[in-house]
């Protein structure tokens, strides 16, 4: 089933680049949780997330995950293993270089569904 969680940073504001390229404004984040609070809902809701290897379309989410979790002391919430969905399409397919999610989706004959770069749309992309 599909999980979708904002997380309201505590750091740092949501710049107008950022509303610009994820659709997300700083109001819609003001009454949600921070990444603390949004790390237990995610363990609580998938215990047994470590044991598992999991995907990401390039390896930005997985560092930035690194990141956050260091900079809010937290363990890091996903398995050791994981599999970089660029990567592995630009080998699929033969391709000198990794492409974006538009330019893959293109090569498939799909259409990019949602708004580029919110987190949700990207994954069910």
């Amino acid at each position: 089933s599909e999980a979708g969680y904002d997380i309201r940073p505590q750091y740092s504001e949501v710049s107008e680049f950022c509303t610009e390229l994820t659709g997300i404004t700083p109001e819609e984040l003001e009454g949600e949780k921070n990444f603390s609070q949004v790390c237990d809902m995610i363990k609580e809701r998938f215990p047994h997330l470590k044991n598992y290897t999991w995907a990401s379309y390039g390896d930005y989410d997985r560092k930035h995950f690194e990141e956050m979790s260091d900079l809010h002391k937290r363990p890091y919430l996903f398995g050791r293993t994981h599999i970089n969905i660029k990567n592995l399409f630009a080998l699929k397919w033969g391709l000198k270089k990794e492409l974006g999610m538009r330019k893959a989706l293109r090569i498939l004959n799909k259409e990019l569904v949602g708004q580029h770069h919110n987190a949700l749309d990207d994954a069910l992309n």
